[in-house]
């Protein structure tokens, strides 16, 4: 017998499915009519990724050009 949908609990809906799936309950995907899909229907879990390691990032350099010289005049009150 095929699950069906409790609609006194929560679910979610679900958007951009291409499977047909409309709603999800206890990780279970159903149609729009509240009727479960098959499994093989079903996405396959992504499996986690490690988060790649990176190092701190260096700063490149600055050229001071006369606008941001300007700038900084008005807001240190200074001359550069």
């Amino acid at each position: 017998m095929a699950k069906k949908l409790d609609r006194s609990r929560g679910y979610g809906e679900v958007w951009g499915h291409d499977g047909g799936a409309a709603f999800v309950q206890d990780e279970i995907l159903f149609d729009a009519d509240g009727n479960a899909l098959a499994v093989d229907d079903q996405a396959p879990e992504a499996e986690p990724v490690a988060p790649k390691k990176r190092g701190p990032k260096k700063a490149e350099p600055v050229a001071v050009d006369d606008q941001l010289a300007a700038n900084l005049q008005g807001v240190t009150g200074e001359s550069v």
